[in-house]
C-alpha cells in the first residue's frame, strides 16, 4: 500500500508538502499515511489517487486491499499489550512478518523477537516499564511466535550473531542457557539459517547496528535498524546498503555447523557454572 502511494506521488511529480497542500492535510499527516505508521481510510485514498489521475481499474484494486487491510486492525499487533511495548515501526515488521518471503537479521544486542525464548522475553520486558502488565504482552509475544514458527516452511529466515550475544545475560545464566537452546532448535529442526561473526571477525561489524531486512513483494524490502529511539522503516530503494553489508558479514561468519558447534559449546559451558 504504502508503495504503491509512494509510487504514484512520484509519478505525478509532486512533493509530500505539495500534495498535503492540495488535499488541505498536514504535511505530517501524509507522510506517516507513506511511511505505513497509519492506516489509510478509503476516502483519503481516493482523494489521493483522484489527485494523482491513478488508473480506475488500478485504484479499485487498491481500494479493495486497503478495505481488506483494515478489516485486520483487529489483529493480535494492534492488542493495546503489544502496542504499549512496541515502537511505530516495530509494530510494522510484526505486520511485515505475515508476508515476507525471507527475514534477514544481524543481531548484535538482543535476539529477534520471533526467536525469544519465553524466559529471554519475559526478562527483556520486565526491564522497561509500561502502562500495560508485562503478562498480557508476553501473551501476544508467544502467539507472534507460533505464527512465525507455523510460517518457518515457506519463508528463508537468516540470523546472523555477532559473538558477544552468546555472553549476553539479560536475566540470568538459566535465562541465556534457555535461549541458546531456543536458538539450537531452530536451526536444526526449521529452515532458518543461524551463523555467527567470531570475536576474531568482530572488527568487520565497524559503525553496523543491528538491523533485519524483510524481502516482500516485487523486489521491495523493508529495513528495521535498532540503535535509534524509534527504530526506522527504510524506503525499499534504501535497502541496497544493508543488503550489502549483510552479505559481506555473513561472508566472515562461521558456516551452520561450525556456528552450531559454537552454540552447543557455550550452552554446556554454562550448565557447569
Amino acid at each position: 500500500m504504502r508503495q504503491a502511494i509512494r509510487e504514484a506521488r512520484e509519478r505525478a511529480q509532486l512533493t509530500q508538502e505539495e500534495v498535503a497542500g492540495q488535499l488541505d492535510w498536514s504535511v505530517s499527516k501524509y507522510r506517516r499515511m507513506e511511511s505505513g505508521d497509519v492506516a489509510i481510510s478509503v476516502p483519503d485514498l481516493q482523494a489521493l489517487f483522484g489527485l494523482y489521475t491513478v488508473d480506475p481499474h488500478e485504484t479499485r484494486a487498491i481500494i479493495a486491499d486497503a478495505r481488506f487491510a483494515r478489516s485486520r486492525q483487529s489483529s493480535w499487533w494492534n492488542a493495546p499489550a503489544f502496542t504499549a511495548y512496541l515502537s511505530a515501526a516495530q509494530l510494522v515488521v510484526a505486520q511485515y512478518e505475515l508476508d515476507a518471503k525471507s527475514i534477514s537479521s544481524l543481531a548484535t544486542v538482543t535476539i529477534p523477537p520471533r526467536m525469544r525464548s519465553p524466559e529471554y522475553a519475559t526478562a527483556l520486558a520486565a526491564s522497561t516499564v509500561h502502562r500495560i502488565p508485562v503478562e498480557e504482552f508476553l501473551r501476544h509475544e508467544a502467539d507472534r511466535r507460533r505464527r512465525f514458527a507455523a510460517r518457518l516452511p515457506h519463508i528463508e529466515v537468516r540470523l546472523l550473531l555477532d559473538e558477544s550475544m552468546l555472553h549476553r545475560d539479560p536475566g540470568g545464566r538459566m535465562v541465556l542457557q534457555d535461549q541458546l537452546m531456543e536458538l539450537v532448535t531452530f536451526a536444526q529442526g526449521s529452515t532458518v539459517d543461524l551463523r555467527i561473526l567470531p570475536f576474531a571477525e568482530a572488527a568487520r561489524l565497524g559503525q553496523s547496528t543491528e538491523f533485519e531486512m524483510l524481502e516482500l513483494e516485487n523486489d521491495h524490502y523493508a529495513v528495521h535498524v535498532g540503535g535509534r529511539p524509534e527504530g526506522a522503516i527504510l524506503e525499499p530503494g534504501d535497502a541496497g546498503t544493508y543488503r550489502e553489508v549483510f552479505e559481506t558479514l555473513l561472508a566472515s561468519a562461521l558456516s551452520p555447523v561450525e556456528s552450531l558447534r559454537l552454540l552447543q559449546g557455550r550452552i554446556n559451558e554454562l550448565d557447569r557454572w
